[in-house]
């Protein structure tokens, strides 16, 4: 298989149109088309990025190998929402979550797995709609082990844009993905190894006591972390622009960049704020050449 028409069915296959995915990339619709049409290939930058939005090698992005069906098992829950909502997610333990606000009038939650079959009698999707506040709970059954759900079972939730109000999310997993979230506040409760933040607007915390790796790219707005004796490390596109911010109890702030620690990079002036808090933490920003890993 072509690299373009592997490009299009990766790009499918996450539910990203074209504009979509550009905004993502931070590249113009025509380039998404002219790659598409096999008129051209992006750098090695935009390859990193797209392997990291596809989440998927750049070897097997270039590969011929015909894109297989990353899940062959899924059940989608979906509701209709006609009003601005505060929504209270909580998703337990799980592999890999990925959250996108985008249009339409529906929360979807669609859950995939590579190996757990049926789904839709063993992960129970519960949405609740209490006035302004939509709860969302998943829960799976006794015969699911812990161990094996971390590892094989990954939930993706689309909410409507026009709708999204305060955001809650508390789950336990080992990547979390937000995509263009808009809200006046969106707050994460829980243990996560890697988040990535890529478009969107809004007051993001990560109230999280385990070491993490935040990649940041085309988010606008402010990220607190909050931890207590934690080490952290968040990455910045290079000419991302930040105010750094630290308070709490012996908490320290440190940047790196091209594998070295170096003075303070932030601009104080710059309406992105960066902020570390908690007991005892540690929040290294990292200036990366490219948005994405």
């Amino acid at each position: 298989m072509d690299f373009n028409e592997k490009l299009r069915e990766y790009r499918k296959q996450s539910g990203l149109s074209q504009g979509k995915l550009a905004e993502t990339l931070n590249v113009s619709r025509q380039a998404i088309t002219k790659w598409e049409s096999g008129n051209g290939m992006p750098d090695i930058s935009n390859l990193k990025a797209l392997s990291g939005v596809f989440n998927v090698s750049v070897d097997e992005l270039l590969s011929e190998e015909a894109v297989k069906p990353r899940y062959p098992y899924e059940s989608i829950v979906e509701y209709d929402i006609d009003e601005i909502k505060h929504f209270d997610i909580k998703l337990g333990s799980v592999n890999h979550v990925k959250m996108r606000a985008g249009e339409g009038e529906k929360i979807k939650v669609q859950l995939v797995s590579d190996t757990i079959e049926n789904l839709t009698e063993l992960v129970k999707v519960k949405i609740d709609d209490i006035k302004r506040r939509i709860d969302v709970d998943v829960n799976r059954s006794k015969s699911l082990s812990e161990e094996l759900v971390k590892e094989h079972l990954s939930i993706f939730i689309n909410l409507p844009e026009k709708y999204m109000g305060d955001t809650e999310l508390a789950t336990h997993c080992e990547k979390l993905e937000l995509f263009d979230i808009i809200s006046e506040k969106f707050e994460l409760d829980g243990a996560v190894k890697e988040i990535y933040i890529a478009g969107g607007n809004s007051h993001i915390e990560l109230d999280n006591n385990s070491p993490m790796e935040i990649y940041v790219a085309d988010y606008t707005g402010r990220i607190d972390v909050n931890q207590i004796s934690a080490k952290s490390r968040l990455h910045v596109p290079h000419e991302y622009a930040f105010k750094a911010v630290k308070k709490g109890i012996r908490t320290k702030l440190l940047f790196e960049d091209r594998g070295h620690l170096v003075d303070d990079f932030s601009v104080s002036e710059s309406e992105n704020q960066i902020e570390i808090n908690g007991i005892n933490s540690e929040l290294t920003i990292v200036k990366l050449s490219n948005q994405l890993p």
